[in-house]
Parts: structure tokens; C-alpha cells; sequence
């Protein structure tokens, strides 16, 4: 790739939130020195806030973007479920008045003399990202539209996002087939999600203190305690393996809060910790654990980054039905459909489990390496460039 050549990734995710994909791809392509790579977080209240409050957490690398104040608010406007604000972003835009802004405030890291290449991985961008500012649209898509917005604006900027891109990345099959049900023309390559398996060997032996294990087995769970999250499964497990400690890591919705009250004693919320920290706790695990809600868009579009990291560290894994996980199920993971069938998957693998298994689990890891995913990318983006 030319010297010359740009990449921007309009990111769905903050750079210092939980670590997923485009963290992940942004941290790869920048090891390239043929290229310069750009990460851009998603403008929301959120961001702008802390901006305000000078308390946005930067990781010092020039090359993660985050739009001015103002920006920001417009598109968090035009982007706002909110029935008026909604509204009112949609008047602004039909009168082209803050797109202009937008793309105005876009431009001013574009070079004409450079080849530039727009990644999104969230329709949010689509109204933004244009020809000829970019001379290659793509589309990371990374998950069913229904799971982040039941909004019809936000399909249809889905949908427009589809038609407008050159090159689709999916993460699941049922995406690559959804983008075909718009147009079978459309050229697409599925790209599951992956890991960096040395990095969670370098750091699965990490010391933390938030609770203590001692003899008893543990169960646990790391990623985000979302609205997808079953925390009734998971809790009616404990119940009736009581002598087992469940360790759910992650960040906690407001929704999902309430639940804190009712679990059981063997359940520990241990909250979001340093991704540093995340291989000591998959390492301290005897059973990992995926329980995502029978939904079907969640069931059968998402391809967790969790079972790659549970994965680089050898650990069985305990999952709700999830198409993109079919492949692996048998002694390397159990998909279950009711809790009977939960606490049995279990507790074979608190005793049945072998280090046969293990080793196959880590080779798996090791072949869908972050590093891996980013080049089979880069590889197809390439080969778009004229």
C-alpha cells in the first residue's frame, strides 16, 4: 500500500472503553508503517460531557479523534432517539445546514494528495462519509441493526450505509446474508472476530484482590451486563450449584442494577476492569460462560469476541444458542437451550474437561488473532485501490 494512503475508522465505541474489535483493528493497522491509520470515536452525550468537564480520558495517541464539542453535539443530535431532538436534527439536515458543518470539520484532516479510506462501523457516520472525500467507503459490520436501535432512522441509514460502501466486512454469516437481501451485488467478506492470544498468556497471572477463590470451582463471565444478558439463568444456575463461585466482570447497565439485590451469595459483580487485568480473571475461571438472552438477532448475528478470549487460555466454554458458535460445539464448548441443559454443560466440564481440548481451544486463538483479521482487511482494501 502507497505511502500516502490514509485509513479512517469512524468508530461505534469510545478508544477507552472496553476493548473490542475496533480498538482492537485500529491497534494492528497502526503497527503499518506503509499507511496512516486514524481512529474516530463515536459522537454522543457522553463524550461531550466529559469533554466539558475536561475529564475525557485520552491514551495520548495523536491519531484517535474525537469531533470538536459542537460537532459532536450536532450529530449526537441528528443521531438522538429523543422523539423532538430527533426532530429538530432532522429539519437542520434536510436544510443541509450542520452536514456541511460536519463534513467541513471531517475534511480538515483529509489530504487531496492522499489515497483516503473510510471505514464505519456504525450507521451513525453514513450521512457524513461521501464521495470524493473518500475514494473507498467500507462498512465493519459488526453486529444486527435491531440489537443497537429499533429506531427506523437508524435502519435506514443502515441500509443506505450498505448501498453506499465499496467493500462490507461482516462478523457473522446471517450479516453477510442480510446485506445481500439489499443488494446480492454488494462484495462482502466475512471476518469473524478474534484475540490476541499473547497478550492474555503475558497477563493471565496478574494478582487481583476482589475476592478471594480458595478451594471452590469458579464460573465467570466477562463483557458487558447488558439488557442481553440472563441474569435470571445465571442466577437460578448458582442456586442449585451452590458450592461453585459465579464472577461476572463487566460494566453494569442501569437496567440490569436492580438485579444486584436479589442474587445469590455465590454470585460476585466485580465491575469493569483494566483490560490489562482481563486475562487474570478468564485465567482464574474453571467454566466460561456466554449467556446471552434467546433473542434471535443477538442469536443469530454475533460472533463474541469473549469465546476467542476464553479460548487463548484453554477455558470450556458454557453458551446460549448462537449461530456463529455452531462450529465449535461439542468438547471445546456446549450451546444450550434451557437451564437443565446449562448446569449439566456445567458441571461436565468442572470434570470432564481435558487438556487435549485445552491445547485445541488455544490453537483456535491462536489462528483468529487480531493480527490475522486486520490483514485479511487490509488485503481486500488493497485490493480496491486502482
Amino acid at each position: 500500500m502507497r505511502k500516502e494512503t490514509k485509513i479512517f475508522y469512524f468508530s461505534n465505541i469510545p478508544y477507552n472503553f472496553l476493548k473490542q474489535r475496533p480498538q482492537q483493528l485500529y491497534d494492528e493497522w497502526k503497527k503499518n508503517e506503509s499507511f496512516e491509520v486514524f481512529y474516530f470515536e463515536p459522537p454522543n452525550f457522553n463524550i461531550l460531557l466529559r469533554m466539558i468537564l475536561k475529564k475525557l480520558v485520552y491514551s495520548g495517541d495523536k491519531n484517535i479523534l474525537t469531533l470538536s464539542p459542537p460537532i459532536s453535539f450536532l450529530i449526537s443530535l441528528f443521531s438522538c432517539r429523543i422523539k423532538i431532538l430527533r426532530y429538530l436534527g432532522n429539519i437542520l439536515q434536510k436544510k443541509s445546514i450542520f452536514p456541511n458543518l460536519i463534513n467541513n470539520n471531517l475534511k480538515r484532516f483529509l489530504n487531496k494528495e492522499s489515497t483516503n479510506i473510510a471505514i464505519l462501523s456504525s450507521p451513525i457516520w453514513e450521512p457524513f462519509i461521501n464521495k470524493p472525500d473518500f475514494d473507498i467507503i467500507c462498512y465493519d459490520y459488526l453486529d444486527s441493526v435491531i440489537i443497537h436501535s429499533k429506531d427506523e432512522e437508524y435502519k435506514k441509514k443502515n441500509h443506505d450505509l450498505i448501498l453506499k460502501s465499496d467493500l462490507i466486512f461482516t462478523t457473522a454469516e446471517k450479516l453477510k446474508e442480510d446485506v445481500f437481501s439489499i443488494s446480492y451485488k454488494k462484495d462482502v467478506l466475512n471476518v469473524s472476530n478474534g484475540v490476541n492470544s499473547h497478550f492474555f498468556q503475558e497477563n493471565k497471572n496478574l494478582v487481583f484482590k476482589n475476592y478471594k477463590i480458595g478451594t471452590k470451582k469458579v464460573v465467570g463471565y466477562v463483557g458487558a451486563i447488558f439488557e442481553w444478558i440472563d441474569l435470571d439463568l445465571i442466577f437460578e444456575s448458582a442456586k442449585s450449584l451452590s458450592n461453585v463461585i459465579f464472577i461476572l466482570v463487566g460494566p453494569i447497565n442501569g437496567e440490569n442494577k436492580k438485579y444486584l439485590r436479589k442474587k445469590p451469595k455465590n454470585v460476585f459483580f466485580v465491575g469493569q476492569k483494566p483490560y490489562n487485568e482481563v486475562p487474570a480473571y478468564i485465567n482464574s475461571f474453571d467454566v466460561a460462560i456466554i449467556p446471552f438472552k434467546n433473542d434471535g438477532d443477538i442469536s443469530e448475528s454475533t460472533d463474541p469476541i469473549k469465546v476467542y478470549e476464553y479460548f487463548s487460555l484453554g477455558k470450556p466454554v458454557v453458551s446460549t444458542y448462537l449461530r456463529q458458535l455452531k462450529r465449535f460445539d461439542g468438547n471445546l464448548l456446549k450451546i444450550i437451550t434451557n437451564p437443565n441443559e446449562f448446569n449439566k454443560a456445567i458441571n461436565y466440564f468442572l470434570n470432564e474437561d481435558k487438556e487435549q481440548y485445552q491445547n485445541e481451544r488455544k490453537r483456535i486463538a491462536y489462528e483468529n488473532s487480531w493480527s490475522n483479521k486486520a490483514d485479511l482487511m487490509l488485503d481486500a482494501v488493497k485490493n480496491k485501490i486502482k
